[in-house]
C-alpha cells in the first residue's frame, strides 16, 4: 500500500507540469488582438505626491509667539478621471442649461495630507495631524499653474495653551499658490495657507487660534 502511494505521488510531480505545458501549447486565443501586447493602464487614482515645508507664527495668550515649522506629505487624486471635477460640473451645466459646449481648462484634485510640525516656541513641542481638501489647478501656461484649495482635518499638539483646554483640535484650512513645472513629472510649489484650530467647544475654554503659513516644496507627477 505504501508503495502505491509513493508511485502516485511520483506520477503527480511528473505528469502535472507536462499537462500544464501541453494545455498552454494547445490554447488558441478567441481574438487575434489577444496575442498583442496590451498597454499598461495608467494609475487610475493617485495623480501626484508632494512634500512641502512651511513656517507660521501667531500670538499666544500669556506666552511667547506660537511658532510652527510643518512638513506636509500631499497625496493627490485626480477628480476629473471620475467626472467629479469642477470643470466637469461646469461643462454639464453649460450643456444642460445653455446648450453650449464649454469646459474650463482647470483640473480638480482631492488630496490627503498627513503632517508633522516642530514647535520651537513658546516651548519645544510637536504637532501631528491629517488634512483632507479639494484643490483647483489652473494651467495659466504649460509651466505655471496657480491653484487654490480648501478643506480641514484634525491634529494633536503637545503644547499646552491657555486658549485650548484640549490638545486634540479640529483644523479647517484654506490656501493658494502655484506650481512651476521643471519638466512634465516634477514641479516646484510655493503656497500660502491660513488655518484655524480649536476643539469645537467639546471642552472650555475654546478660544481657538488662527495662523498663516508660507510653504515651499516639490511635487512628483505620475
Amino acid at each position: 500500500m505504501v508503495s502505491v502511494i509513493y508511485i502516485l505521488i511520483l506520477l503527480n510531480f511528473i505528469l502535472c507540469p507536462c499537462l500544464a505545458r501541453a494545455e498552454e501549447a494547445l490554447a488558441v486565443p478567441s481574438d487575434a488582438s489577444v496575442s498583442e501586447e496590451r498597454p499598461v493602464k495608467e494609475n487610475p487614482t493617485l495623480k501626484d505626491f508632494g512634500i512641502l515645508v512651511g513656517y507660521g507664527a501667531t500670538k499666544a495668550k500669556d506666552k511667547d509667539d506660537y511658532v510652527t515649522i510643518p512638513m506636509y506629505f500631499r497625496f493627490e487624486i485626480d477628480c476629473d478621471k471620475f467626472g467629479l471635477g469642477f470643470s466637469d460640473w461646469v461643462e454639464r451645466g453649460a450643456r444642460d442649461f445653455f446648450h453650449k459646449d464649454f469646459r474650463p481648462a482647470g483640473t480638480t484634485e482631492f488630496f490627503i495630507e498627513p503632517f508633522v510640525s516642530y514647535v520651537p516656541s513658546p516651548d519645544n513641542n510637536m504637532e501631528a495631524g491629517m488634512i483632507f481638501a479639494f484643490k483647483y489647478d489652473w494651467p495659466l501656461t504649460s509651466k505655471f499653474h496657480p491653484y487654490v484649495w480648501g478643506g480641514g482635518g484634525g491634529m494633536y499638539i503637545t503644547q499646552h495653551l491657555h486658549e485650548q483646554s484640549t490638545q486634540w483640535s479640529f483644523t479647517p484650512q484654506a490656501g493658494g499658490g502655484f506650481s512651476y513645472f521643471l519638466n512634465k513629472n516634477k514641479a516646484v510649489n510655493v503656497e500660502y495657507r491660513y488655518r484655524h484650530f480649536s476643539n469645537a467647544d467639546f471642552k472650555l475654554p475654546n478660544d481657538g487660534m488662527n495662523q498663516g503659513f508660507i510653504s515651499v516644496g516639490m511635487t512628483w507627477y505620475y
